[in-house]
């Protein structure tokens, strides 16, 4: 940023251009206060992106936490206001933007260094070679078969079935976001951590350290949606959505996936290209899966087809990494460690679910989440002592 400052502008000026005309010449029904307003909000979140991309890069997560709650609450806020007085569009987008720039000025600082030059020196130790512009193109071409992954099968549920069919899928096969946040949100750590300490021996303890912490919470949930994702869908949504059921048990599966950002080390050292690659084998390997499996099982095959790719995916990746770290690949990884872990939160909720008597449905699950809170809290106890031992700060 500090030595392409003005071609980053133009750039991106001009990238942004073609979708805010499309927006500004399409949508003819809206007034022109409301369309303006919606692309100022979207500049807006841009900047607010950036501010907190900054404030990441300066290991200030503990303000930024404090940050994003504070917005997270004036977003809520400002969508019940709105509603309870009569919903105008016009009303909802001034209160957005000004939460956004609230957000922003908590964040100032960090912010602040988009306009400052970088020394020499900095940019010597973040750019290493002429080819950052083809990395980021990288990265913009796998972000495109992110999306592309996460909607292809629905696309083709409605291309060559029913609405219906589509609202049964899409409601069994939407994966809980939380837990993508929270590999999204320490794999920017990760990148931080990563991008500091190059030598192999430390980003094989950060991937340990990721997985210690995600894996405290991620397994808990897992064992607790494999034996109480029936009761719990029930209870949430009612009988009318039983028919998603098997849909949602089998996507589960893609859970253990999520213990660390399996991509982290590439990014650092400029293998983008692989990253890439790894998105293309996801869709085509989840394509040719699809073809077999859904004609034996059904949307479920389908579900299967996606949840294979993914895991097929992140062995990829791990595999690359351990190349490129010239460890073998079970070293990557705790894995010993993170089998008995996962192991021993299946049969605590197993034995919640068989063992222990009760007639009433709420108060089964109720034991069974605070056995899952239990185990998770320990687990980060663990975690916690672990870190210590390493000398290595917390995410």
């Amino acid at each position: 940023i500090g030595q392409k400052r003005r071609q980053l502008i133009v750039y991106g000026t001009l990238l942004q251009l073609i979708p805010l005309l499309y927006l500004l010449f399409s949508i003819q029904t809206w007034p022109t206060v409301e369309v303006v307003l919606l692309v100022m909000m979207t500049w807006i979140q841009y900047a607010s992106i950036l501010a907190e991309t900054l404030a990441i890069k300066q290991q200030e997560e503990s303000k930024l936490l404090g940050v994003n709650l504070l917005h997270q609450f004036l977003f809520l806020g400002i969508h019940l206001l709105v509603y309870v007085n009569n919903y105008q569009l016009v009303y909802l987008l001034w209160g957005l933007i000004l939460s956004l720039l609230i957000k922003i000025a908590c964040l100032w600082d960090p912010f602040l260094t988009l306009f400052k030059k970088s020394s020499s020196t900095a940019i010597d130790e973040v750019i290493e070679t002429d080819s950052i512009g083809s990395q980021w193109l990288f990265l913009g071409a796998n972000d495109l078969m992110l999306v592309l992954f996460k909607w292809i099968d629905k696309w083709l549920i409605l291309l060559l079935l029913s609405v219906s069919q589509f609202a049964l899928y899409f409601n069994g096969a939407y994966e809980i976001p939380v837990f993508t946040l929270m590999v999204s949100a320490v794999g920017n750590i990760m990148l931080v951590d990563m991008a500091k300490h190059k030598n192999s021996s430390k980003t094989i303890q950060t991937f340990h350290r990721s997985a210690y912490l995600l894996s405290a919470f991620v397994f808990p949930a897992f064992g607790y949606l494999i034996f109480f994702h029936e009761e719990l869908f029930t209870f949430l949504f009612s009988q009318k959505y039983e028919a998603a059921l098997p849909i949602f048990f089998v996507s589960l599966m893609v859970l253990p996936v999520r213990i660390t950002n399996f991509t982290a080390a590439l990014q650092v050292r400029q293998k983008t290209h692989i990253i890439l690659m790894g998105s293309v084998i996801d869709i085509l390997v989840a394509l040719g899966l699809t073809v077999w499996l859904y004609p034996l099982m059904g949307l479920p095959g389908m579900a299967l087809a996606f949840v294979l790719s993914t895991w097929i995916q992140a062995f990829y990746y791990s595999w690359q990494t351990a190349s490129l770290l010239q460890t073998p690949i079970w070293a990557l990884l705790p894995f010993f460690y993170l089998g008995i872990w996962l192991a021993i939160n299946i049969i605590a909720m197993a034995l919640c679910k068989y063992i222990i008597p009760a007639n009433e449905m709420l108060i089964n699950m109720g034991i069974a989440a605070m056995v899952a809170g239990v185990l998770a809290i320990s687990m980060w106890f663990q975690y916690r002592k672990k870190n210590r031992e390493e000398v290595a700060p917390p995410y």
